[in-house]
């Protein structure tokens, strides 16, 4: 794609839809080796990695959700239903913040969000707790 800026001719503008993100990633099939994983497995992970996150263990999912909300550590994805039923995916660099029960999808026993990170994530989760 070529655009004229101030006379010049600019090469290579990249648009929105053109950045690498987690949907080119995961379209791309760059999880494979790593699979996504869920706030359980997340925690799991980070206790055998020596994260200690037990000042909220209990409370671990409505602290990703702060975390999330604040930027500071976001999920790669919410697999979720849309309004016909049908399996969705919403990939969190795409939109703002919403409130994580507006993902939550009823397993017939709970209704619950359902986030998933990579484990390359824990890496920085340290950080967070």
């Amino acid at each position: 794609m070529t655009s004229k800026t101030a006379g010049a001719d600019t090469q290579d503008v990249t648009t929105a839809s053109q950045r690498y993100g987690f949907r080119r990633a995961y379209e791309a099939n760059a999880f494979h080796r790593f699979q996504l994983i869920g706030p359980s497995k997340l925690s799991s992970e980070a206790r055998d990695r020596g994260v200690d996150c037990s000042a909220f263990s209990s409370t671990f999912v409505p602290e990703l959700e702060r975390f999330d909300r604040e930027g500071a550590f976001r999920p790669v994805l919410f697999e979720t239903v849309d309004s016909d039923g049908n399996d969705l995916l919403v990939f969190r660099d795409e939109v703002e913040f919403r409130p994580w029960q507006e993902y939550a999808v009823d397993d017939g026993v709970t209704k619950a969000p359902r986030p998933l990170y990579s484990p390359w994530q824990l890496l920085y989760l340290e950080r967070c707790c």
